[in-house]
């Protein structure tokens, strides 16, 4: 009987495969969450303890689960005794759990990481050092990929770039405004009422005349940056990617949301939603608790239930921070390339 017992228990294990996959699967699953908790409330523990560190971050780029189940059942003759023959049972399984990341090692993500993690350390900002610098990557981010700020954006761009600006500066901004209203007037006037998907959508002078004012709006709201030159993204480049276009308009909303107030509700990145003390300090109800060990010892940061929804968004809004890498790519200009050189046939 026992042996009978093993071998059908052997093939119930190797039957049963699909279903501890399913299990493990979703077991692996369920812990990104935690990763990405569990990284950003480190980092705000580094963060209060030194607000002024180097931010980090991996990114989970996939993952990969495996299970594989072996058995074998042979019949081998007795080594001693009558002549009869022994069953040999054998079962073993192979299980892999892996995620798969990379680390954020550009300087511009790093530096976004900081002013995100800066931001919640810090929620009142009264210096306004936070808010200038948010907008200043955001100068460069829509300089950098042509995209066009709404005018909304660029109004606090400007109201923001005031503060601590000499006399000369904001004679600059002052000039810089009052021509940004009369462009943005003008492109309202174009755009109003007209398709951008349709292809005959405008005279061609009207299109031609909406792609000027879309270039002077980028060059003025790129010059707005404190930069010892004139950036030379503002002019006319080839094409980037799709996927990174798509990436830094990700980028500039996630700025935009972190450092203003867009809507009839407050900021909730803008009040205290964060408490950073010694272990001791940590209340019970704490749902979530990041560590961080300095040369002062340890220190620890704690997120209350009621401010649970505040941690969720500012996680999503540190991973639309630092996207997944996307390979660059630089359509040549028309007319420009091997077909048109002049050996050509």
């Amino acid at each position: 009987m026992a042996r009978v017992a093993a071998i059908v228990l052997l093939l119930a294990c190797c039957g049963c495969t699909h279903i501890q996959l399913q299990r493990k699967t979703i077991h692996q699953g369920s812990t990104l969450s935690g990763i990405q908790y569990q990284q950003v409330l480190d980092n705000l523990a580094m963060f209060a303890c030194n607000p002024d560190a180097l931010a980090w971050h991996v990114k989970v780029t996939g993952g990969v689960v495996q299970v594989a189940d072996q058995g074998t059942l042979a019949l081998l003759p007795a080594q001693v005794g009558r002549s009869q023959v022994v069953p040999s049972v054998a079962a073993g399984r192979n299980v892999l759990e892996q995620w798969n990341v990379d680390a954020v090692i550009e300087p511009d993500d790093l530096e976004l990481l900081q002013l995100a993690y800066q931001k919640a350390i810090d929620p009142v900002d009264a210096t306004r050092q936070i808010k200038r610098h948010a907008f200043q990557k955001i100068s460069e981010l829509s300089a950098t990929y042509h995209i066009l700020l709404s005018q909304s954006v660029a109004d606090e761009l400007m109201e923001t770039m005031r503060g601590g600006a000499s006399r000369e500066q904001l004679a600059r901004f002052d000039t810089t405004q009052i021509r940004l209203k009369q462009l943005y007037a003008r492109m309202e006037m174009l755009t109003l009422g007209r398709d951008p998907r349709a292809a005959n959508s405008g005279t061609a002078a009207e299109l031609a005349e909406i792609a000027a004012l879309k270039r002077e709006l980028l060059l003025l709201t790129g010059s707005v940056a404190d930069e010892p030159f004139i950036p030379g993204y503002t002019l006319d480049r080839p094409q980037r990617s799709a996927v990174l276009i798509e990436q830094a308009e990700s980028k500039i909303k996630g700025l935009v949301d972190l450092v203003t107030d867009r809507g009839e509700q407050p900021n909730p990145f803008a009040t205290s939603w964060i408490c950073h003390g010694c272990k001791r300090d940590v209340p019970r109800c704490a749902c979530h608790v990041g560590h961080y060990r300095g040369c002062e010892g340890d220190c620890y940061v704690w997120v209350l239930p009621e401010h649970a929804k505040t941690l969720r968004d500012f996680t999503l809004l540190v991973l639309s921070l630092v996207p997944p890498d996307a390979q660059d790519i630089s359509l040549p200009r028309l007319g420009v390339g091997a077909a048109f050189a002049p050996t050509a046939m």
